[in-house]
């Protein structure tokens, strides 16, 4: 996470974003399956 400090409002939003899509995803699996 090094890099994130560098640009922190492109990297970050981005990452949180994928973060939460993620998450979102694997919820939606688990209580699918």
């Amino acid at each position: 996470m090094k890099w994130a400090t560098r640009n922190p409002t492109k990297y970050e939003s981005l990452h949180n974003l994928i973060i939460t899509k993620v998450k979102l995803f694997y919820i939606h699996l688990k209580i699918k399956g």
